[in-house]
Protein backbone atom coordinates (compact mmCIF):
# COMPACT_ATOMS: atom_id res chain seq x y z
CA UNK A 1 0.00 0.00 0.00
CA UNK A 2 1.38 3.44 -0.83
CA UNK A 3 1.73 6.20 1.72
CA UNK A 4 -1.06 8.09 -0.01
CA UNK A 5 -3.34 5.05 0.17
CA UNK A 6 -2.61 4.70 3.89
CA UNK A 7 -3.37 8.38 4.35
CA UNK A 8 -6.71 7.98 2.60
CA UNK A 9 -7.64 4.84 4.57
CA UNK A 10 -6.92 6.70 7.81
CA UNK A 11 -8.93 9.68 6.54
CA UNK A 12 -6.04 12.11 6.94
CA UNK A 13 -6.04 15.13 4.64
CA UNK A 14 -2.78 16.77 5.73
CA UNK A 15 0.22 14.82 4.38
CA UNK A 16 2.73 16.40 6.76
CA UNK A 17 0.58 15.63 9.79
CA UNK A 18 -0.05 12.07 8.54
CA UNK A 19 3.66 11.44 8.06
CA UNK A 20 4.66 12.77 11.48
CA UNK A 21 1.76 11.42 13.49
CA UNK A 22 0.98 8.10 11.82
CA UNK A 23 3.47 6.83 9.23
CA UNK A 24 6.78 7.49 10.99
CA UNK A 25 5.60 6.30 14.43
CA UNK A 26 4.21 3.08 12.89
CA UNK A 27 7.53 2.50 11.12
CA UNK A 28 9.51 3.28 14.28
CA UNK A 29 7.36 0.91 16.36
CA UNK A 30 7.74 -1.87 13.80
CA UNK A 31 4.02 -2.06 12.98
CA UNK A 32 4.66 -1.49 9.27
CA UNK A 33 7.74 -1.77 7.10
CA UNK A 34 8.93 -0.33 3.81
CA UNK A 35 9.07 -2.60 0.80
CA UNK A 36 12.10 -0.63 -0.47
CA UNK A 37 13.91 0.26 2.77
CA UNK A 38 17.07 1.48 0.99
CA UNK A 39 15.09 4.12 -0.90
CA UNK A 40 12.51 5.70 1.44
CA UNK A 41 11.48 8.32 -1.14
CA UNK A 42 11.18 5.90 -4.07
CA UNK A 43 8.10 6.24 -6.26
CA UNK A 44 7.87 2.45 -5.94
CA UNK A 45 7.79 2.63 -2.13
CA UNK A 46 5.03 0.67 -0.48
CA UNK A 47 4.30 -0.22 3.13
CA UNK A 48 3.22 -3.57 4.51
CA UNK A 49 2.02 -4.76 7.86
CA UNK A 50 4.57 -6.64 9.95
CA UNK A 51 3.70 -9.63 12.16
CA UNK A 52 3.88 -7.21 15.12
CA UNK A 53 1.43 -4.91 13.30
CA UNK A 54 -0.94 -7.82 12.63
CA UNK A 55 -0.90 -8.78 16.31
CA UNK A 56 -1.51 -5.14 17.31
CA UNK A 57 -4.50 -4.90 14.96
CA UNK A 58 -5.88 -8.14 16.35
CA UNK A 59 -5.63 -6.81 19.92
CA UNK A 60 -7.22 -3.49 18.92
CA UNK A 61 -10.10 -5.40 17.32
CA UNK A 62 -10.62 -7.40 20.51
CA UNK A 63 -10.64 -4.23 22.61
CA UNK A 64 -13.15 -2.58 20.29
CA UNK A 65 -15.35 -5.66 20.41
CA UNK A 66 -15.30 -5.66 24.24
CA UNK A 67 -16.15 -1.95 24.27
CA UNK A 68 -19.08 -2.47 21.90
CA UNK A 69 -20.34 -5.31 24.08
CA UNK A 70 -20.00 -3.18 27.23
CA UNK A 71 -21.78 -0.27 25.55
CA UNK A 72 -24.60 -2.55 24.44
CA UNK A 73 -24.95 -3.87 27.99
CA UNK A 74 -25.15 -0.33 29.32
CA UNK A 75 -27.98 0.49 26.91
CA UNK A 76 -30.17 -2.23 28.43
CA UNK A 77 -32.52 -1.18 31.20
CA UNK A 78 -32.15 -2.91 34.54
CA UNK A 79 -35.25 -4.99 33.77
CA UNK A 80 -33.76 -6.07 30.43
CA UNK A 81 -30.44 -6.91 32.08
CA UNK A 82 -32.26 -8.95 34.74
CA UNK A 83 -33.75 -11.11 31.99
CA UNK A 84 -30.36 -11.54 30.28
CA UNK A 85 -28.26 -11.99 33.41
CA UNK A 86 -30.51 -12.42 36.46
CA UNK A 87 -27.78 -11.77 39.01
CA UNK A 88 -27.14 -8.24 37.74
CA UNK A 89 -30.38 -6.87 39.11
CA UNK A 90 -31.09 -9.31 41.91
CA UNK A 91 -31.17 -6.43 44.39
CA UNK A 92 -34.65 -5.39 43.07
Amino acid sequence: MTGQQLQEVLNQSDAKHFRGSFLLPALHDGLIEMTVPDKPRSSKQRYRLTPKGSEWLKRIGEVRQRRRFAAAKMELSCDDRARVVPTLCSFH
